[in-house]
């Protein structure tokens, strides 16, 4: 990409309605549907004061966990966090990618896109 390239980009702002047509319900969140669950992005801040889901943040669900980030104990306490709020097995949760990374991608097995943003509303996201 050239200078002048660059310059003409335009960079899309958190709330650009494009970001929003992704997923049926409009909202910022980036979800993708597989055939036996959901994948959505996460982003984790370890070590808070209390566990909780605090938002949608840059196209992610942010979560803070009061476990440091040691030995996969944040891991555990995301898992953990999700399975109580949407009401599932912790067994049905796997993180996919980027496991010592704050930013993580998670497979939720058998919940399909409509339940998820109905568990979403429910916490006023």
């Amino acid at each position: 990409m050239t200078l002048s390239q660059k310059k003409n980009s335009v960079k899309l702002k958190k709330d650009h309605p494009k970001k929003a047509e992704k997923n049926s319900l409009a909202l910022p969140l980036e979800t993708r549907v597989h055939q036996n669950g959901l994948v959505f992005s996460v982003i984790v801040q370890p070590r808070a004061k209390k566990n909780e889901i605090v938002g949608i943040t840059n196209g992610a669900l942010k979560i803070k966990v009061t476990a440091p980030p040691v030995e996969g104990a944040a891991n555990e306490a995301l898992i953990k966090l999700l399975s109580q709020a949407f009401g599932i097995k912790k067994s049905d949760l796997e993180i996919l990618k980027m496991k010592t990374s704050p930013r993580k991608l998670i497979f939720c097995r058998n919940l399909t896109e409509e339940e998820f943003f109905l568990i979403l509303k429910k916490f006023d996201y």
